[in-house]
């Protein structure tokens, strides 16, 4: 198999520059072979096609959980070229190394990261916050991409996953009031997630596999965290204000029970949340009600106004929904309506999972339920 002009090149590269602790060793599938060497950011190498999305997949110590992973990715994976994958090993793990190695060779992986901390850091969030910033920095510094999926290897992706990321990047670039997008909904229980084309924005970062820009990393790379990076981006200085997308229907699907975050929420929320199965064409879909933040609000306003509005227990007396609805309630009464719903009922720095501007859009028995705050009715009264 003859490697790409780009996989050449960063082997030159690779050649050309000594071993040093704490640098970037990248294999591609012309070195699977031999040795990993280390590319720095002093080295140049080409730069990729402007439309290139690549998949960057973060790994440990879990082979099996990461060869679980691959099998999903590769599975719906049409392009190879215009998605290609790097792994991302944090230290040595025999049995990681094996499975990416298998990868490489057969060129379904495209790159080999290796990162060793060149002091002593413990397991957990730390080490796993400093392999992200570790690994960002080699994708957009060094190799020099504009955008970015990120996945761990826990996570398995839905088949239209990239159809998904191909139609929201230009969407992404386009808007300065967005931030990223996420193929993860929080919310994504079968019972409340059931409208497979349904995309919103969110004032919430959803994690969970999601896209950047360039331009992000450069805004947070200096101040990265030590610890919990995720918590991090849903920070208002590092949100500013900006939005993400995600489906209403997840397009990825953590089955990491076991790891970092020792199965906080998993058996609650995670284990429950669906992973898409239609085939969804997102490239042809007419997204401009998301494009931004002037015609979503016209959206969602359109929406919420034209349907009868009503409380939690005016819904409740009805029995069968025949028609949207929407449930307008107070601070006060959000852990009642979450736990009726099965929502997650936590908020971070004042956001409610996977809400925008207050407003939560759901499935619920066959209709369309829109819970909302206040924004875009009239202010509901103050508690």
């Amino acid at each position: 198999r003859q490697p790409s002009p780009y996989a050449a090149a960063l082997g030159r590269a690779a050649a050309a520059t000594p071993a040093a602790s704490g640098t970037a060793p990248i294999t591609s599938p012309a070195a699977a072979a031999s040795a990993p060497s280390n590319v720095s950011a002093g080295v140049p190498v080409p730069r990729p096609p402007a439309g290139v999305i690549p998949v960057l997949i973060i790994t440990h110590t879990r082979a099996k959980y990461l060869e679980k992973a691959l099998d999903s990715v590769l599975q719906h994976r049409a392009r190879a070229e215009m998605f290609p994958i790097t792994a991302s090993q944090d230290g040595d793990d025999a049995s990681v190394q094996a499975v990416i190695e298998k990868h490489l060779a057969s060129g379904s992986v495209a790159h080999h990261l290796r990162h060793k901390p060149k002091s002593f850091m413990p397991k957990g969030y730390q080490r796993l916050c400093a392999h992200y910033a570790w690994a960002l920095g080699q994708m957009f510094d060094v190799m020099g991409y504009d955008q970015l999926v990120v996945l761990e290897e826990d996570i398995e992706v839905a088949p239209d996953f990239f159809s998904y990321f191909e139609a929201t990047l230009p969407l992404l670039k386009a808007d300065s009031e967005m931030f990223c997008v996420s193929a993860w909904n929080d919310n994504g229980k079968a019972s409340v997630a059931s409208d497979a084309k349904a995309i919103f924005r969110t004032d919430f970062f959803p994690g969970l596999g999601w896209m950047l820009l360039k331009s992000l990393w450069r805004e947070v790379k200096d101040r990265w965290p030590k610890n919990y990076w995720d918590e991090f981006m849903r920070h208002p200085d590092v949100r500013k204000g900006r939005h993400c997308l995600r489906p209403e229907v997840s397009r990825s699907h953590t089955f990491g029970e076991q790891g970092t975050s020792n199965g906080q929420f998993y058996k609650q929320h995670l284990a429950a949340n669906v992973l898409n199965t239609e085939q969804v064409n997102w490239t042809s879909m007419d997204l401009s009600f998301v494009a931004n933040t002037s015609s979503f609000d016209a959206y969602l306003t359109s929406q919420v106004r034209t349907v009868e509005v009503a409380s939690l227990e005016a819904m409740q007396a009805k029995g069968a929904l025949t028609a949207p609805i929407a449930i307008q309630y107070q601070d006060s009464q959000w852990k009642s309506i979450a736990t009726y719903f099965g929502l997650m009922e936590d908020e971070k720095a004042g956001i409610r999972r996977g809400s925008y501007r207050g407003v939560l859009p759901i499935s619920w028995r066959g209709q369309r339920v829109y819970l909302v705050r206040d924004w875009p009715l009239q202010p509901s009264p103050k508690t």
